[in-house]
């Protein structure tokens, strides 16, 4: 069972997890990878292609292992659970570094 400093670890994963809280909760794969996208203030095809296939491969089943959200079909949801519960008071408590604008 991973622990909230290896989800948080990466960037991608965190800055998925930010969208999340801030959409009430779930959007599309490629909403959040649009939105890891904008923060990182990247374009171009390639950079977007990566974001969106970590996503995929590599972030969302992490997570889904975790029991913090599901993915249903392009859809991601998060999981009303003490984990991710947690995970939101974390964040809430740094608010100024995690979700700054």
């Amino acid at each position: 069972m991973a622990n909230l400093s290896e989800i948080l670890g990466n960037e991608r994963r965190m800055l998925m997890i930010v969208y999340l809280i801030e959409n009430g909760g779930q959007g599309s794969v490629r909403e959040i990878a649009e939105y890891i996208v904008a923060k990182k203030q990247k374009n171009g095809h390639r950079y977007r292609k990566s974001v969106y296939v970590s996503l995929s491969q590599t972030h969302i089943p992490l997570l889904e292992r975790e029991g913090f959200v599901r993915l249903e079909r392009d859809m991601v949801f998060v999981n009303n659970s003490k984990l991710f519960s947690d995970l939101v008071i974390f964040l809430e408590t740094f608010r100024s570094v995690f979700m700054s604008d």
